[in-house]
């Protein structure tokens, strides 16, 4: 959780302040691969995974970090459900950052 913050904090500077948008965001970079592990796609309240996917619940702001957003989420994926805190922000060129517990990761917006 530590480096979790860390990363936000280092990052805050260079945040728009635009909330995230509906898109298709891949890690580290945008691929022209049909399928990726790094692929996200957010959309109508969910964010879709490879082989999983989350219902955000409504997004409550973070004070001093512009346009990010933390939710409840659950998630199903593989038979399997389970619940997760999921904080989205605008990261750099329209890209995306989400933290969870243990993870940060910064991705790429992608057409």
């Amino acid at each position: 959780m530590r480096l979790a913050t860390v990363v936000l904090f280092m990052l805050a500077g260079t945040i728009a302040k635009a909330q995230v948008a509906d898109g298709v965001y891949e890690f580290p970079a945008c691929t022209a691969a049909p399928v990726s592990d790094g692929r996200i796609q957010i959309a109508d309240g969910e964010i879709r995974f490879y082989e999983s996917t989350c219902q955000l619940g409504a997004g409550k702001s973070v004070d001093g970090l512009d346009g990010a957003l933390i939710h409840a989420a659950t998630c199903t994926g593989e038979g399997e459900t389970w619940g997760m805190t999921i904080l989205l922000m605008p990261g750099f060129d329209g890209g995306l950052i989400r933290v969870e517990s243990g993870l940060a990761l910064t991705y790429a917006a992608c057409d």
